[in-house]
Order: structure tokens, then C-alpha cells, then sequence
């Protein structure tokens, strides 16, 4: 399956129609709601499984992620079809294109029955649109448009709101990439700090962010000649939090590498801003341009207050970008232009929240999902047959 051929596909919903109907009829004995161990587990109830997905399409959310984590995992060839057959089942019952991603790096990991290979692919070209798009199944296209008239009527709510400039901003990251935000901030009349914390999951990156010489190079380089803030602890560490709590900081801006915890993000009085490339709360996690552009999803930016949960904080900004993908033709360009963005939205949401009695837009994230991120065939897909400059 090195690409997804439209004409090798019969547009026929029929076999996968009268499959999904059987399951309609199972009732008895099966459990609703249980989560499984498709991973680990030997005799699996699957009628179990397709009583659960027909009657709760959500329930197992837990189970996905495990597997999204298994993808790299060495498995043997029982556990790998257990996986192969639970992400068709998941597939055909909620239309769900995150099953057919995680599908597309298992199946040929494993001796992936024909059947189920064509009913993948048959699934996947019956939930495109004439634009060759893919359905989102857990909002209507009304209901997203619905969220983003309201928005924009919230933002104009907040415009006329008087700034307060004598709050204490900090930026958190490399200060190579703060350069140009720290200079806007400051000439607004910010109060602004940095705060680097030198690490980062990718082991070469962290390499050189956390040799001091190598990162100095760098700095130089790069025109970097303001002070900041060196934070050597384990980016767990709750010494972090007391430092930046003595600061009594009010608004913080990120740009790290991992996932940041309470000791970080506590500390801030109004928030710790970050800007996630996608229209929160729809999409949410990672390839999230590449899902909006499957899913006929407006292109958008969000900036969020982190939480505890992932991209699951109040919203302050939402950034459209309307009609750019008539403008480029792949993907990594769309990605790059909203990425050059990112200064612009910082800047303008850390003024927005600075705003005496603004109000933040609720963010509902039942009313989105967790995408992880997208197979590259997917992106080819959407380079070859959704992204065509007329």
C-alpha cells in the first residue's frame, strides 16, 4: 500500500454497510462501555468490542492511545493482528480517520489479511467528499462554524479593553527563538523576563541546549545579547516553581519542548499561554494542519492557557487563515507560513490577556479529539489530491 489509488477502489459501501448492520442485532452478553487490552490479550471477546464502539463510538480512547505508543514497539504477529482487527472495527463503526492512520503503521508490520486491507481502503475513499476530503465525525461543519462566529463575536467583546502594561511577563524557552517577541513586548512597554529551561525529548537538540558553550555559540549567532534566566533543573523539578514564583509573575508565553507540568505552569497569576497550530477545541494533539486539511477543517491557530490535560485550557485567541491552502501546494508549506506566524500571535495574545476584566472563550474538548501524529502517506494524500492550486 505505498500510496492510496482512488481508481483501484470500487466506490461500493455495500459489503461494509451490511457488516456494520449485523452487529445491530448483538445485545446479549455483551458488555458496553469495558475497555480491552488489544495489546497483551489472547482471547479477545470482539463482539464485545463492535457491541461497544456501535453504542459508545468514544469508548475507547485510552486503548488508541496505547496503541499509538505500541508503533514502534516490538510485537509479536498474535498481538499485531489484534490491533489490525480492532482498528477495523474502530474504523468501519465511527469513521474515525484516526484508526485508518494507526492502521496504515500495522498493517504491514504484521500478515494483514486481504480483506481487511481492502476494507480499510474501501472505508476510507466512502468518507471522502467530492472536494476528496475526509468526514470529521464529531462535529457537524454548522457546529464548527457555528464556535467560530461566536468567538469572533467574544473577540470584539475584548477589543475595547484597556491594556495593563504593569504586569510581569515571562517567555520560557531558548531565548534564540524570543528575539524578536522580547523587542515587540519591549516596545510596548512590557515588563518582560526570560526563563530558559535546557531540555528537550529530541537527544540531539538536547545535547546542545544543554552544553553551555555549544549554546552560547549559538546565541551569538543568532544576535542574542539580552539577559536570561538558566533554570538546570530536571523540567519536573518543583525548584522551577519556586523560582518562578518569587518572580510573582502574571502571564507566560512557552516555547518548550515537552509537556509542561504544574510546577511550571501554576506559577503564572492569569496563565501560561500556548499556541497550538489547529481550531481548538476540534483538533487537538499533533499534525493537527494535516488533519484540518483531511477533515475540512477551517486552518486556524489557537492560543490556550495550559491545564493539567493536553491543548485543553480556556482559549484566548483564535487565528484564522482562510483560503491559504489555496496559496501553497504542500503541506510543509502551509505549516511553515502559520509557524512564521507564531511571533505576531504571541505579542498579540499576551496583550489580549493583559486586558483589565477580558474574558476567555470556553473551550469544550468533547466537542473534539486527540489526533496523533499523521502517516506519511496521509500527508501524500492530501499533498496529491486535496492541496491543487487552480
Amino acid at each position: 500500500m505505498r500510496k492510496l489509488e482512488l481508481k483501484n477502489v470500487k466506490r461500493s459501501c455495500v459489503e461494509v454497510a451490511n457488516y456494520k448492520q449485523s452487529i445491530l442485532t448483538i445485545s446479549k452478553g455483551c458488555v458496553s462501555g469495558q475497555d480491552v487490552d488489544i495489546i497483551c490479550s489472547v482471547d479477545i471477546n470482539w463482539n464485545n468490542v463492535k457491541y461497544n464502539f456501535n453504542t459508545n463510538p468514544k469508548c475507547y480512547e485510552k486503548t488508541l492511545f496505547d496503541i499509538h505508543c505500541k508503533r514502534d514497539s516490538s510485537l509479536n504477529n498474535v498481538y499485531l493482528l489484534n490491533i489490525i482487527c480492532f482498528l477495523e472495527i474502530g474504523y468501519i463503526f465511527t469513521s474515525d480517520i484516526r484508526y485508518f492512520n494507526e492502521f496504515l503503521y500495522f498493517y504491514d508490520r504484521a500478515e494483514c489479511p486481504e480483506n481487511i486491507r481492502s476494507t480499510m481502503l474501501r472505508v476510507f475513499f466512502e468518507n471522502l467528499s467530492g472536494k476528496n476530503q475526509h468526514k470529521f465525525p464529531n462535529a457537524s461543519h454548522e457546529k464548527i462554524n457555528q464556535f467560530i462566529n461566536n468567538a469572533e463575536n467574544d473577540i470584539k467583546l475584548n477589543n475595547g479593553k484597556v491594556v495593563n502594561r504593569e504586569l510581569k511577563i515571562a517567555l520560557l524557552g531558548s531565548p534564540t527563538f524570543f528575539k524578536k517577541i522580547r523587542n515587540e513586548l519591549l516596545f510596548k512597554k512590557f515588563n518582560v523576563i526570560n526563563f530558559f529551561i535546557p531540555f528537550h525529548p529530541n537527544k540531539k537538540i538536547n545535547f546542545l541546549l544543554k552544553n553551555k558553550l555549544l549554546f552560547k555559540v549559538l546565541c551569538l549567532i543568532k544576535g542574542v545579547n539580552f539577559k536570561f534566566t538558566r533554570l538546570s533543573f530536571n523540567y519536573k523539578s518543583r525548584l522551577i516553581g519556586k523560582i518562578l514564583s518569587k518572580k510573582r509573575l502574571d502571564i507566560g508565553f512557552h516555547k518548550l519542548g515537552f509537556i509542561i507540568k504544574k510546577n511550571i505552569y501554576n506559577e503564572f497569576r492569569l496563565g501560561l499561554i500556548n499556541d497550538h497550530w489547529g481550531l481548538l477545541p476540534f483538533v487537538r494533539g499533533r499534525s493537527t494542519i494535516e488533519y484540518s486539511l483531511l477533515l475540512n477543517i477551517p486552518l486556524a491557530a489557537t492560543t490556550h492557557l495550559i491545564t493539567k490535560d493536553i491543548d485543553d485550557g480556556s482559549i484566548v485567541k483564535i487565528y484564522l487563515y482562510s483560503n491559504i491552502d489555496k496559496k501553497y501546494s504542500k503541506v510543509r508549506q502551509i505549516k511553515s507560513y502559520i509557524k512564521n506566524q507564531m511571533p505576531y500571535r504571541a505579542v498579540d495574545s499576551i496583550e489580549s490577556l493583559s486586558k483589565i476584566e477580558f474574558s476567555t472563550i470556553e473551550n469544550h474538548s468533547n466537542d473534539g479529539l486527540m489526533f496523533y501524529s499523521m502517516h506519511p502517506l496521509l500527508v501524500d494524500y492530501i499533498d496529491e489530491n486535496i492541496l491543487k492550486i487552480e
